[in-house]
């Protein structure tokens, strides 16, 4: 959460998981000290206009809409999903659950703002802008780092509708080069690898990976499955659908066991660092 003046000066900016110690802070609610309505009284009572924007679009993609439209983002569509899977390198069910805190979140964003801004800034003039999540991540590295020009790869897990992003960035400028469509994830498979790593994505526990990777080595076997399961072709990640679901149903015989310790499964962490940081390569080469 942040708040900018209209001269561009940064007033207040903090990463909510901080003062929640808690990552995957998307389907809190929004009654903590650190909110916007608390945050306006403090820095911005005596402005004559307010623009609340946010890093996601309010338009949904057609998947996600679909879903919804199917009951898929409900609770009885999460338990009792039936569709067709996803190519993807975490079940269907769980992106659809992802996306419904994501929907809900979204739905509900500027509820208890909007009661403030009523209150106390009732003759401001207020607007609502919703930006393109990739383009957000984008001009935080563009226009926070030192230099004039700039090629910039996005890596995400998703934005509205894919996992990749690439932009120009020239003279304040930033100008899309490239977006993919499609659930084919390096943060997916980094969620995946979590997984089996024994620790909890959801609880943004990828960095216990990232750590456990230096006391591994590489296991030949499991790099070679990793690259059957996700191969770079330009731009985008390509999962060959005829082989995927069982190159990733063979990796389950590497997951970490419930009373192992970490150390047990170092090579699957340092494996999957490494083929993580060569993908991304080709992809920084594409």
């Amino acid at each position: 959460v942040a708040l900018v003046d209209g001269t561009g000066r940064v007033l207040f900016a903090e990463a909510l998981e901080r003062p929640l110690q808690y990552k995957r802070g998307i389907n809190m609610e929004p009654d903590n000290p650190f909110t916007l309505p608390k945050l306006l009284l403090e820095y911005a009572g005596d402005a004559d206009r307010i623009v609340v924007a946010s890093n996601w679009k309010a338009r949904r993609p057609w998947y996600e809409n679909l879903a919804q439209r199917m009951g898929w983002l409900t609770p009885r569509g999460i338990l009792q999903y039936r569709g067709r899977e996803l190519a993807a390198c975490l079940p269907t069910w769980e992106i659809n659950y992802m996306q419904s805190l994501q929907h809900q979140a979204l739905k509900r964003a500027g509820l208890t703002l909007s009661r403030t801004l009523r209150h106390h800034f009732g003759g401001v003039a207020i607007e609502f802008r919703h930006f393109d999540h990739h383009l957000t991540h984008a001009a935080f590295a563009a226009y926070g780092s030192p230099f004039e020009d700039a090629a910039c790869a996005v890596i995400d897990s998703y934005g509205e509708s894919g996992s990749l992003a690439f932009f120009e960035y020239e003279k304040g400028r930033i100008t899309p080069l490239y977006q993919s469509k499609g659930p084919q994830s390096l943060g997916f498979f980094y969620m995946k690898l979590t997984e089996l790593c024994g620790f909890d994505w959801m609880a943004g526990e990828e960095w216990k990976v990232m750590g456990l990777a230096s006391y591994g080595k590489t296991n030949p076997e499991l790099l070679a499955r990793f690259r059957r399961l996700i191969r770079v072709e330009g731009f985008n990640l390509h999962h060959d659908r005829r082989t995927f679901f069982s190159e990733l149903r063979a990796l389950e015989r590497f997951r970490r066991p419930i009373d192992a310790p970490p150390e047990t499964v170092a090579d699957l962490a340092h494996t999957g660092q490494q083929f993580f940081m060569e993908t991304v390569n080709q992809l920084l080469a594409a």
